[in-house]
């Protein structure tokens, strides 16, 4: 990168901080306060409309579920995964479905699927966290059985 083409990229940071400054002043989310007799010395604070808007947007980001990507590690053995999740948490239920999906697992019924994957850890973990690991059961298979035609 040239120096014009970073003085340019610096200069459109700067505009872009400039323009979510002025735009939260217009919004009466935070106001600009001299600290002392110099101008230099200013401080932004935010007003009471301004932390009531944190509050919603940090309720909004702890209601925000997981990515739904995981390390996935084949497995030789069948791994099932069953669950019943209850409707009112439905957008986890979807999310885990994704999840499951994702990682190499085969629907048989909407909650019950088949895979010869590992369970990643990190996947539990956050089961755990969501409060839906009560609803899941996992189950690795040591013995086909019927299953030998999926195999």
């Amino acid at each position: 990168m040239t120096a014009d083409a970073q003085r340019e990229e610096q200069f459109k940071i700067r505009q872009r901080y400039h323009d979510i400054l002025y735009h939260l002043k217009q919004d009466g989310l935070i106001v600009e306060r001299s600290d002392g007799d110099k101008k230099r010395n200013r401080v932004l604070a935010l007003t009471k409309k301004g932390f009531y808007k944190l509050g919603l947007l940090r309720t909004k980001a702890s209601a925000r579920l997981p990515a739904a990507a995981y390390p996935h590690k084949k497995n030789d053995r069948f791994t099932i995964c069953a669950f019943d999740i209850p409707e009112r948490d439905r957008k986890k239920r979807n999310w885990l479905r994704a999840v499951l999906q994702r990682l190499g697992f085969a629907a048989i019924q909407k909650s019950v699927f088949i895979g010869k994957v590992r369970v990643p850890k990190e996947l539990i973990d956050d089961m755990k966290a969501l409060r839906i690991l009560d609803y899941v059961e996992i189950f690795e298979i040591s013995k086909t059985g019927s299953l030998r035609h999926i195999a």
